[in-house]
């Protein structure tokens, strides 16, 4: 039992180590901000698979760059395989699909705000919890706001779509800079590693 238990927490911390480098933050933004052309003008639908690819993509691209030579990749090699898809799994495909459902049905359209500010604080209620982040529950604030934003936005006569729209580029616009200040704090914390180290 106290294994266990030593275990979850080592996971727990490593998780929380991890994501001090402001990477999630990034590409989540970036995320968000890239999916906001779809819904803005549905004639660009490269914007959704090119969105959903920052996460699988350019998240693992830049830790390998920055932040496995400054906490040691070693330990975080367990984390690699479906962590590193949780959030497009579990969240960004169920949010895309159930979104463009609800953009096509006429009726339905004022529930698009709501709808994705919920899913984007569950998200975030989830990794507030996880990984002991803080940060998490501001960003649960943050999206449940977006959400309200964006259906006073839809009961003021603007399109569904572009509530939307707007709703995920102000949530993008205050995720960057914050992933932006994590990543020059988590550069300043943790010296990148010889390379003796690194490669162990």
């Amino acid at each position: 039992m106290q294994t266990e238990i030593s275990e979850k927490a080592l996971k727990r911390q490593i998780c929380k180590t991890l994501n001090e480098d402001g990477f999630s933050e990034l590409a989540f933004g970036l995320m968000l901000g890239i999916m906001a052309i779809f819904f803005f003008d549905h004639s660009h639908g490269w914007a959704l698979p090119i969105s959903v690819g920052i996460i699988a993509a350019f998240l693992e691209l830049l830790r390998k760059k920055f932040t496995y030579p400054r906490v040691g990749y070693a330990r975080f090699a367990e984390l690699k395989g479906p962590g590193k898809y949780l959030i497009m799994a579990v969240i960004v495909i169920p949010l895309a699909a159930i979104l463009m459902v609800l953009l096509s049905i006429d009726r339905l359209g004022w529930l698009l705000p709501p709808y994705a500010g919920a899913v984007l604080a569950g998200s975030a209620l989830y990794r507030a919890v996880s990984y002991g982040a803080g940060v998490d529950y501001f960003f649960a604030v943050l999206y449940l706001a977006g959400g309200s934003i964006g259906f006073a936005l839809v009961l003021a006569g603007i399109d569904p779509g572009k509530a939307v729209a707007y709703q995920f580029w102000g949530v993008s616009a205050a995720l960057v800079p914050v992933g932006m200040i994590k990543l020059v704090r988590f550069v300043q914390k943790y010296p990148r590693l010889s390379e003796e180290v690194y490669d162990a």
